[in-house]
């Protein structure tokens, strides 16, 4: 068997028939669809006594509030070489696994690739330009997270090898990028397909609402991955430094696209204590004269 999907859910029997007939549809039709169900209270039940495909095996387990668990459930179930993963909101293209398989060699053990965005049941086009195919452990401690977790495949001996993902609680939200993190480190890099070949379903009830548990999760993955980097210990501080400040620069770029500047100057105060580049410290002060003119602009209304 080629692939193993791995799909966990709680409470998602409005998105979860799409996502598995986006699996099922595929145009490579080798593949077994695992999925994790975290006793969900909702109509999912339902949904997936609809499907009589014996492609898909379904097993209830309580992951308790951890989705890494699901995951490595999944994991420890699976027979196909490699595994492939979809959150159970979200949607392949039909020619997802054709496409990721045709890109697998004998040196490629972990490729992934672009996605779309799926808000308000309408698709917003990907247009990132990531400029490499091969990502190292330095494009991601740098750029962040850009693996999505629902376009990855990996072959499942190297998954065994790097104990799967860590199911500490403290990485919640960040499990996944804790996870690259450590399979870049062991010396496997990442192979980027550039084509997209999904959509993450963007919603209000997306683990992702919560910002400060989120920094506080990347700021765990990073600090547990930090010193097994090839590195002297000068260059390791530094590279430590670098990848804290991005995180929260990153961020800080988030909130200003969500209108909250003020929450935005916070977290690129944070950054300059790492890296006092050029480009933080000159949106900082535009982020102050901005804030400066519209308290202005308050007082003078109240007036």
């Amino acid at each position: 068997m080629k692939f193993s999907v791995i799909m966990p859910s709680y409470n998602h029997g409005l998105y979860i028939e799409k996502a598995i007939n986006s699996v099922l549809n595929q145009s490579c039709s080798d593949l077994e669809l695992i999925i994790i169900d975290n006793y969900s209270i909702d109509n999912t039940n339902d949904v997936l006594d609809k499907f009589k495909d014996n492609r898909i095996k379904i097993f209830k387990f309580n992951n308790n509030g951890v989705i890494a668990a699901s995951r490595n459930y999944g994991i420890q179930k699976a027979k196909g070489a490699f595994i492939a993963f979809i959150d159970s909101d979200d949607i392949w293209y039909e020619n997802k696994l054709e496409i990721s398989y045709n890109s697998l060699n004998k040196s490629r053990s972990f490729i992934f690739h672009p996605m779309d965005k799926l808000i308000n049941n309408k698709i917003k086009t990907n247009n990132i330009n990531y400029r490499s195919n091969e990502v190292d452990i330095f494009k991601i401690l740098f750029q962040g997270n850009i693996i999505p977790t629902s376009s990855v495949i990996i072959r499942r001996k190297l998954l065994i090898e790097v104990n799967m993902f860590n199911e500490d609680k403290k990485l919640i939200t960040s499990e996944d990028f804790e996870l690259w993190l450590r399979i870049l480190n062991f010396g496997c890099n990442a192979y980027l397909i550039p084509k997209t070949l999904g959509c993450i379903r963007e919603h209000s009830s997306n683990s992702s609402s919560n910002l400060k548990r989120i920094i506080n999760a990347g700021i765990y993955a990073i600090k547990k991955n930090i010193n097994n980097l090839k590195l002297s210990h000068s260059k390791i501080k530094l590279v430590h430094k670098k990848s804290l400040a991005f995180l929260f620069f990153s961020y800080a770029m988030f909130l200003i696209k969500k209108n909250d500047p003020k929450g935005a100057l916070k977290l690129l105060k944070k950054a300059l204590r790492f890296d006092c580049s050029k480009l933080i410290y000159s949106i900082s002060i535009i982020l102050s004269l901005l804030m400066i003119t519209k308290n202005n602009f308050f007082k003078i209304v109240k007036q």
